[in-house]
């Protein structure tokens, strides 16, 4: 039977009629006997009124909302569908509107249960229509005073009308092919001249439902022994609010919504067509004077300057940073960490106009953690730092070397604060984890004024894109590689002054309200470091170890003014 809502209420049966009027208002004067009539020719006027409006001038069907969806339980996917809250016109004109989700028993409708039962299984199609009717339900029954039907003192009326609905399935038959559209909109203005035919409330159709006997109904992906849900078979009826935005979309774009549309196929070839005169020749230009020779051959040239090492491994993790200290070279402080690439020769490193320098010519890159995505984001970050000629003094250690020139050329990174320049902590490092260098080698010349060869043919060293064996290469070029510092692909520590207020709160151990406090101290004023954040903020001893680990703070690595 159908499936009626709010037990305990008395729902009325049949849809009422949808006939009107004639519309009569009550009028009103002073000493005037009010009767029950009197109040309920009132309501009938409003609710006539409204109904003929939407009736009239808005039409039937679902407004909003009032999505079929799957039952949450998979073990009563086969029996229930559920209604999402929403609100539909039917074609008297009544508002049906559910304010909480529902669902519907399908077993309890006796088309589906007479298929359910048979004794052989029905292996058809069917197609089950999820539908919802308007109701009105009796509520708050009261003795009535006096009884105009008869004399007894037993009788009760009804307070309240409650304006309710019923959800119902149907069987019909599978879709056909859609209704031709209208060949040309002078069609549509013959529907103008009838109003719309409703003797009798209908269902309105929210979803179909291609069955067979004993499928589990979800949403899709279809598959054997389901049936999916198709929230398309519903007609739609757009608020006025709805319609604006669409036409105001569409004459928005170019040609006012008229655009040009997309380009047909190519038509067949037509027929070639006469050859034209020949136009006249123009005036010979002036002949420039003869360049002198050039060398022979095409750029091979034997004993380049090549890269034969570098700090790091190629494409690899756990690459820890060299360390780079001060020696008789220059430095802007004592130590600091960097990579380094050697020469099979000295290069030029900072006499100008082809100084190597970490802007253009010797360049390291990062790549940036954000909310959407746990690792990184695109395009590659540059990062600071300076170029300097250094030679070594132990493992992973090299120190500055006054010379213009050297065989070893370091990236030292380097971060800048109140006008100085302050090297990487143990903090900074933690905060990244791909590096990404590039070296340019047109711009890198050694001893005898020749661009280095630093051509990474087949990631292999020494440098230089001749085959294995051969003497010759090309000038120039571009050393491209990147590597992981830390021994997996985490990603880097979460930096206190960038990180947004949602991946504050994915740190193990961060509460709400230190991400909140947090939030609000670096908007007054970015954190210079950690003590500088664990005197502000003061997390307790607790907190302190359950995030220490995963937070730290980076004063503008970038090459990028401060703020």
């Amino acid at each position: 039977m159908p499936h009626d809502h709010h037990d305990g209420h008395r729902c009325g049966g049949p849809c009422p009629a949808c006939e009107y009027g004639p519309f009569t208002r009550n009028a009103y004067w002073t000493g005037k006997l009010m009767l029950a009539r009197d109040f309920v020719d009132e309501q009938h006027y409003t609710t006539e009124k409204l109904r003929h409006h939407n009736q009239t001038l808005h039409g039937t069907g679902v407004v909003c909302g009032l999505e079929v969806v799957p039952h949450e339980n998979p073990a009563c996917q086969d029996r229930f569908v559920c209604v999402e809250p929403g609100t539909a016109i039917d074609c008297c004109g009544h508002e049906i509107i559910v304010r909480e989700k529902d669902c519907l028993d399908l077993w309890a409708i006796p088309e589906i249960q007479a298929l359910r039962t048979q004794i052989r299984p029905d292996a058809d199609l069917h197609t089950i229509q999820i539908c919802i009717c308007y109701r009105e339900c009796e509520t708050e029954l009261v003795p009535v005073l006096y009884d105009d039907c008869g004399c007894a003192d037993d009788q009760c009326a009804p307070n309240r009308i409650l304006e309710s609905y019923r959800l119902d399935a149907k069987l019909v038959p599978p879709p056909g092919a859609p209704p031709a559209p209208p060949e040309s909109c002078k069609d549509l203005w013959a529907a103008l001249g009838r109003c719309p035919d409703c003797d009798q409330a209908d269902c309105v159709v929210l979803a179909a439902i291609p069955w067979h006997v004993g499928d589990t109904i979800t949403s899709g992906p279809p598959a054997a022994g389901t049936a999916v849900i198709d929230n398309s078979a519903r007609h739609w009826l757009p608020s006025t609010q709805l319609l604006y935005e669409v036409l105001t979309c569409v004459l928005d774009q170019p040609g006012g919504g008229g655009g040009p549309g997309p380009t047909g196929p190519e038509g067949p070839k037509g027929p070639e067509g006469p050859r034209g005169p020949e136009g006249p020749r123009g005036p010979e230009g002036p002949r420039g004077p003869i360049g002198p020779e050039g060398p022979k051959g095409e750029g091979l040239e034997p004993d380049l300057t090549r890269i034969i090492a570098v700090s790091w491994k190629h494409s690899t993790h756990g690459n820890p940073l060299d360390v780079i200290r001060k020696g008789a070279g220059e430095l802007p402080f004592d130590e600091g960490f960097g990579i380094v690439i050697s020469f099979s020769a000295k290069v030029n490193v900072t006499q100008a106009p082809l100084a190597i320098d970490s802007d253009h010519v010797f360049q390291v890159f990062t790549m940036l953690p954000t909310p959407a995505s746990p690792y990184y984001t695109l395009p590659p970050m540059p990062l600071r730092g300076s170029v300097f000629p250094v030679r070594p003094v132990a493992a992973k250690t090299w120190e500055t070397i006054p010379s213009t020139a050297s065989p070893h050329v370091a990236f030292v990174f380097h971060f800048e604060r109140d006008g100085k320049l302050f090297p990487w902590g143990p903090e900074n490092v933690r905060q990244f984890n791909e590096l990404r260098v590039a070296f340019h080698g047109d711009f890198a010349v050694d001893g005898r004024g020749r661009a280095v060869d630093v051509e990474y043919a087949r990631a292999e060293l020494p440098t230089g894109d001749r085959p294995n064996g051969s003497q010759v290469g090309i000038q120039g070029g571009l050393f491209e590689s990147w590597f992981w510092i830390h021994g997996d692909d985490r990603p880097p520590a979460t930096d206190l002054n960038t990180t947004p207020i949602t991946g504050l709160r994915a740190v193990p151990g961060m509460r709400e309200a230190m991400a909140r406090t947090i939030e609000r101290e670096r908007s007054a004023r970015p954190f210079t470091d950690l003590e500088d954040f664990r005197a502000r903020v003061k997390p307790t001893a607790a907190e302190w170890k359950a995030i220490s680990g995963s937070v730290g703070v980076l004063p503008n690595p970038f090459r990028m003014t401060e703020s």
